[in-house]
C-alpha cells in the first residue's frame, strides 16, 4: 500500500512537473508571438508605402498609419469605406473586377491609380501593387500604395524640359544648318583651322579662290602659305592662339597652280566652353584686282604728271625749233651762199628735224599731240612697212608676218600706228644682238569677262590685236614694271632716249587701245597692242601729190604771243607775197580785224595767255562768218587734249613747221581745196 501511494504521488508529481514545463513553454511562446506581432505592427505602420488589407467582398480589413495619412481618415472611418470610395475616376472603378479576379487567381498587379483624399477631395496619383494573401486562413488582397504625385510632377516637368530641350536642339540644328549654308555660300573665302593650322572647314569661295577642293585640304595642313610667308603666317597664328584678332591684314597667299594672290585676311579665334582659343576662323578677300588697279592708277598718275611736264616742254621747244628751222630754211634760200656755210646750215636743219622728231615723241607719250584718225586695216600698214622693217633690223634678224585674212578695221591714226610698229621692231632688234627671229602677227579677238578681271582697263568686247614677238634676251618682272616709263632705258648712255616704248604706250592709249607685254628672261618678248574693232568700211586714200609752190597776195592776220616766232612767221609769209598784220594776243587781233576788213585769213596760235586761240576763233566766226582760220600749236588746246582727236575738217598746223609746209596749208585753205576748213569750227568742238 505504501508502495502504491508512492507510485501515485510520484506519477502525479511527474505529471505536474510536465504540465508546469508545458505551461511555461506556452507562456514563453505567447510572449514571443506577441513580440513578433508588435514588431510586424511596427514595420506595418512605419513603412513609407500605404498598406491596405481588402477582403474579397470589397471591404477594407486593415490599413497602416501611412495609408490613413494618405487618405486623411481614421481607422474607424476606414472600416466603413469601400475601395471604390477612394477612386477619383469612374473609368477606373469599371476596371476593378477584372483586376481583383487576376489577383485572386495568383497574378500580382502593378498599376497607377488616380485616387483622392476622403474628406478634402484632393486628388493624387498613386502606384498600386496588389497581391493575394490570407488572414487566418481567409483569402485577402494586400495592397501597397505609394504616393507618386511628386514623381509625376517631376516627370511632367522633365517631359516639358525635354520638349523644350528638343525644341532648342531643333532650333540649334536649324541654326547650324543655316550657318553651314551661309558658310558654304558666302562670297568671302572662309577657312577654319585648329591650333596646329590643320584645315577643318573650307567653303566654296575658298575653292574658287585657291583652286583646291574641300576634300583635298580637310584634315591637312593649310596649303596656301608660300615659303616666303611661312614665318609671318606662323607668327599670326600664334597670336590668334593667344586670343588676339586680326582685321584686314594684307598677306600673300598662293593658289593651287602656284599663282600668288594679294589678299586681305581677317582672323577670329575659335574658343572652347572654357573660353580657351582652340583654333581660328580665317576670312580672305581677294585684293589682287584692287592691287592691279592701284598700281595702274599710280602708274597713270605718274605718267600723267610726267606727260604734262613733257607736253609743256615739247610745246615750248617746238616754238624754239620753229624759229631755228624757219631761219635755217630762209638762209638756205639766199642766193650766192658759200658752200661751207650751206653745209653748216644743212647740218643745223638736220639737227632741227631730229629735235622735232624727239618732241613729237614727247607729245605722243603725253597724248597732247593731234590725231588724224582714219578707218583702215592694220594688215595694209604692216605690208607697206615690211621691206623697210627688214632693212631696219639688218640681215641677222629674220622678219616674218602672220596676218589674219579677215582682219577687222580699226579707227586710229595710221601715221602713229606706223611709229608704234617701228618702235616695237627697233626694240625687238636691240633685244637680239646676235640675231634671231621677229614675228609680226595680227588677229581678231573677242575678250571675255574673265579677261577683264585680269586686266581691268581692257574691257570685254571685240578687238584687233597687233603682236610683235622676238626671240631675244627677254625681261624679268621688275623690268616689265618699268618698261613703259618715260626716259627708262637699259641701253648704254647715249644710245637710247628712253622714249621709244613710252611713246608707244602714249600713242596706243591716245588711240583708245591698250598694250601688254609678255616676257621671261631668255625666252624672248611679245608686245600685244589691242585696238577696238570698228565695223565701218575703210576710207579710200587718195595718192598724195606734192603741191607746186604757190605764192599769194592775200592779207593775213598773224596772232602769236612769242615775239621771235611771230617775227619769223611774218617773214616767211612776206617771202611768199602775203600782206601780214601782227597781233600779240586775242584782244589786239579783234581790234585789227575790226579796223582791217581786207583780212582773209587769221593764223593764230592755240595756247596764249589771256584769250586762247580757240576763244578768239569763236568770236571771229560769230563776227565774220566768212573769215578763214588756221590754228597752230606745239600741242592742241585743253579741249583737244580731253577729247584726244582733231577732226580732218579742222584746219590745224603742228609746230615746228617748214616755210613750204606753212604756205601749202594756207594755199589749201584760201583756195578751198578742203571745203569746210573755214567753217565756224574750232578744234575740239
Amino acid at each position: 500500500m505504501t508502495q502504491t501511494k508512492k507510485t501515485f504521488w510520484g506519477v502525479l508529481a511527474s505529471g505536474l512537473r510536465t504540465m508546469q514545463r508545458r505551461f511555461c513553454s506556452h507562456t514563453a511562446l505567447q510572449d514571443e508571438l506577441q513580440r513578433t506581432e508588435e514588431l510586424l505592427r511596427t514595420f506595418f505602420n512605419s513603412t513609407y508605402d500605404g498598406i491596405l488589407l481588402r477582403w474579397p467582398d470589397g471591404t477594407l480589413s486593415d490599413a497602416n498609419e501611412r495609408a490613413l495619412e494618405m487618405y486623411g481618415v481614421t481607422r474607424e472611418e476606414l472600416s466603413h469605406l469601400d475601395i471604390t470610395d477612394m477612386s477619383a475616376l469612374p473609368s477606373q472603378v469599371a476596371e476593378l473586377p477584372q483586376i481583383w479576379a487576376k489577383v485572386m487567381a495568383g497574378e500580382p498587379q502593378l498599376f497607377e491609380w488616380r485616387t483622392r483624399r476622403f474628406h478634402s477631395g484632393e486628388e493624387f496619383d498613386a502606384e498600386v501593387f496588389l497581391r493575394r494573401t490570407s488572414i487566418q486562413g481567409r483569402p485577402a488582397i494586400l495592397a501597397n500604395m505609394r504616393d507618386i504625385t511628386e514623381r509625376k510632377r517631376a516627370e511632367a516637368e522633365l517631359r516639358r524640359s525635354n520638349a523644350a530641350l528638343e525644341s532648342a536642339l531643333a532650333e540649334l540644328r536649324r541654326s547650324n544648318a543655316a550657318l553651314e549654308a551661309t558658310f558654304l555660300a558666302s562670297p568671302v573665302a572662309l577657312v577654319t583651322l585648329t591650333s596646329e593650322m590643320i584645315v577643318t572647314s573650307w567653303n566654296r569661295a575658298a575653292e574658287r579662290l585657291f583652286g583646291w577642293k574641300a576634300e583635298e585640304v580637310l584634315g591637312r595642313p593649310l596649303p596656301t602659305v608660300p615659303p616666303k610667308e611661312v614665318a609671318d603666317a606662323t607668327r599670326i597664328h600664334e597670336s590668334i592662339v593667344r586670343g588676339e584678332r586680326f582685321a584686314d591684314y594684307e598677306v600673300k597667299r598662293q593658289r593651287k597652280d602656284g599663282v600668288l594672290l594679294e589678299l586681305g585676311l581677317s582672323i577670329e579665334p575659335l574658343r572652347n566652353d572654357d573660353g580657351k582659343p582652340i583654333g581660328s576662323l580665317c576670312a580672305y578677300v581677294d585684293y589682287t584686282e584692287r592691287k592691279i588697279l592701284e598700281a595702274q592708277l599710280l602708274r597713270a598718275q605718274k605718267l600723267d604728271s610726267i606727260g604734262r611736264l613733257a607736253g609743256g616742254i615739247a610745246h615750248d621747244f617746238n616754238n624754239l625749233l620753229t624759229v631755228i628751222n624757219g631761219y635755217s630754211d630762209m638762209a638756205l634760200t639766199q642766193p650766192g651762199l658759200v658752200e661751207s656755210v650751206r653745209a653748216n646750215l644743212q647740218e643745223i636743219r638736220k639737227a632741227g628735224a631730229e629735235a622735232a622728231n624727239l618732241t613729237r615723241q614727247l607729245l605722243a607719250f603725253s597724248r597732247h599731240g593731234a590725231l588724224q584718225p582714219k578707218i583702215f586695216n592694220i594688215n595694209e600698214v604692216v605690208e607697206e612697212m615690211q621691206g623697210m622693217l627688214q632693212r631696219v633690223v639688218g640681215e641677222d634678224v629674220q622678219v616674218s608676218t602672220t596676218l589674219a585674212d579677215d582682219l577687222a578695221h580699226v579707227r586710229a591714226d595710221p601715221g602713229q600706228l606706223q611709229q608704234v610698229i617701228m618702235n616695237l621692231v627697233v626694240n625687238a632688234r636691240d633685244a637680239m644682238p646676235r640675231g634671231g627671229e621677229l614675228l609680226i602677227k595680227t588677229a581678231n579677238l573677242q575678250l571675255a569677262e574673265h579677261y577683264h578681271g585680269v586686266y581691268p582697263d581692257l574691257g570685254p568686247g571685240s578687238y584687233v590685236m597687233l603682236a610683235v614677238s622676238d626671240t631675244g634676251i627677254g625681261m624679268d618682272e621688275e623690268l616689265q614694271r618699268h618698261i613703259f616709263d618715260p626716259f627708262f632705258t637699259t641701253k648704254e648712255v647715249g644710245k637710247g632716249t628712253g622714249l621709244g616704248l613710252s611713246t608707244v604706250w602714249g600713242i596706243v592709249r591716245q588711240n583708245g587701245g591698250q598694250i601688254r607685254v609678255y616676257s621671261e628672261p631668255g625666252r624672248g618678248t611679245t608686245f600685244k597692242v589691242y585696238l577696238p574693232r570698228v565695223d565701218e568700211q575703210a576710207e579710200i586714200q587718195q595718192p598724195a601729190t606734192k603741191p607746186e609752190t604757190r605764192r599769194g597776195s592775200e592779207t593775213i592776220l598773224l596772232v602769236e604771243d612769242q615775239p621771235q616766232l611771230r617775227q619769223l612767221t611774218s617773214a616767211i609769209l612776206a617771202q611768199y607775197g602775203y600782206s601780214v598784220l601782227q597781233a600779240a594776243n586775242g584782244a589786239e587781233a579783234l581790234k585789227l580785224c575790226k579796223d582791217n576788213p581786207t583780212i582773209q585769213l587769221v593764223l593764230t596760235d592755240v595756247v596764249m595767255p589771256g584769250m586762247t586761240g580757240i576763244e578768239l576763233g569763236h568770236q571771229l566766226q560769230q563776227l565774220y562768218p566768212e573769215m578763214k582760220i588756221l590754228y597752230m600749236s606745239g600741242y592742241t588746246d585743253d579741249v583737244i587734249r580731253r577729247q584726244g582727236t582733231l577732226a580732218p575738217e579742222k584746219a590745224y598746223l603742228e609746230k615746228p613747221f617748214s616755210a613750204e609746209g606753212l604756205n601749202g596749208k594756207i594755199r589749201e585753205i584760201l583756195e578751198g581745196s578742203t571745203e569746210d576748213l573755214h567753217r565756224s569750227h574750232t578744234p575740239g568742238d
